[in-house]
């Protein structure tokens, strides 16, 4: 039976739709996560990972891999009460994209879409490294967000959340 279906039917009643994509898994970390592109941590579009940031300072980096053009939302949630920090890594560990508070909350969110096939890094921490804490990191299909109106352009850089990175 389907995800959608195991959550809102009785058990033993069948699916009423075919489910058109890979099966979502929901992945829990296990071993503390490496910081780094050695990563032995693995995600695919629609799974969720959850982990554990275990120390002042620990970041845990899960590995996605893309196609180009694929376009995704990733999201990382703190489930006990934390600030999550969100970055996202190319296959050489180059910073490519972060983000802190998603405008709403203090959880993070990224639409982000693949310009070349390969791996991709996410790198989940806690904002002021102090924090021991648990996060569901959740990548999904997505949509690029509509493109800003050159005011906002000007003078979103200067908001706390807006972080240039060494490429900008």
């Amino acid at each position: 039976m389907c995800t959608v279906c195991m959550a809102s039917r009785a058990p033993g009643v069948e699916c009423d739709y075919t489910h058109a994509g890979p099966a979502q898994q929901i992945l829990t970390e296990v071993g503390d996560a490496a910081g780094s592109t050695a990563t032995t941590y693995v995600m695919a579009v629609s799974d969720t990972f959850n982990g554990a940031l275990n120390a002042n300072g620990d970041d845990d980096w899960i590995r996605i891999d893309l196609t180009a053009g694929d376009i995704v939302q990733i999201d990382l949630a703190a489930t006990t009460f934390f600030d999550p920090y969100l970055r996202l890594y190319d296959s050489t560990g180059t910073l490519i994209a972060e983000n802190d508070d998603n405008g709403v909350s203090l959880h993070s969110s990224l639409p982000f879409q693949a310009l070349s096939s390969g791996s991709y890094y996410l790198r989940a921490r806690s904002l002021g490294d102090h924090d021991t804490r648990t996060y569901a990191l959740s990548v999904a299909h997505g949509s690029l967000p509509p493109p800003a109106p050159a005011a906002h352009l000007a003078t979103s850089t200067t908001h706390a959340h807006c972080r240039p990175t060494a490429s900008d």
